[in-house]
């Protein structure tokens, strides 16, 4: 289940939920704490869910409330036939072992394969385990949101919309200017050779030949 809460303090709310859960017998999986939110994960022995569901409209004004459920029937019972079925073999390969004439490699064979069956034997056998214990207890997530001027908070978020738009505008305006500055040097580039050739037969020919000719 989950729920979305607003109240007054959220420190203390996050205290009285995990009060309430260690009283229903269940116990506190994640706490999490800032300014304006709050957030427990609590784990509630499942037969005491809806009635600590109703408890939470003491807290403050609930927002959002959610419940749901995942069958686990056939899972469990599959994984419980395959635990026996894996644990007969098991008691097969050793009684195996235990004959004579077999060889060395087939005796290898044989115990690798038991290695094999009880490792995958373990592995299933800690999967029901955790079944056990979501069968057990149900996970309660709540956030905890800060109650606030509606007016307020509204001003606040323009205020900060209006800045944000400010800066984005500033740079998308520098990086207009320096992408036109860019497409003016990239533009001057190829007229640059001609314009340095045109300056050294001024400099160097053409204004020393008119000099020459005035002072004629």
């Amino acid at each position: 289940a989950s729920a979305v809460i607003r109240v007054e303090n959220i420190s203390d709310s996050i205290r009285e939920a995990e009060t309430l859960t260690m009283q229903s017998g269940g116990y506190v999986k994640e706490s999490f704490l800032n300014e304006n939110r709050g957030h427990v994960t609590l784990m509630i022995p499942s037969g005491d869910l809806d009635s600590f569901l109703l408890g939470l409209e003491s807290m403050g004004k609930i927002i959002n409330k959610t419940k749901s459920s995942q069958d686990v029937t056939d899972a469990y019972f599959d994984t419980e036939i395959r635990i026996r079925n894996l644990e007969s073999e098991i008691v097969t390969m050793r009684a195996l072992l235990e004959k004579d004439g077999w060889k060395v490699a087939e005796i290898l064979e044989i115990e690798r394969e038991i290695r094999r069956l009880t490792d995958e034997l373990e592995l299933l056998k800690g999967q029901l385990s955790n079944m056990d214990r979501r069968v057990q207890f149900s996970q309660l997530e709540i956030d905890f949101v800060m109650e606030k001027n509606n007016t307020t908070t509204a001003y606040d978020y323009q205020f900060t919309n209006k800045i944000k738009r400010a800066f984005r505008s500033g740079i998308d305006t520098l990086i207009n200017i320096v992408e036109a500055a860019l497409s003016v040097v990239v533009f001057m580039l190829p007229l640059l050779p001609i314009a340095v050739f045109i300056y050294i037969v001024w400099r160097f020919i053409i204004n020393p030949l008119i000099n020459k000719k005035l002072n004629k």
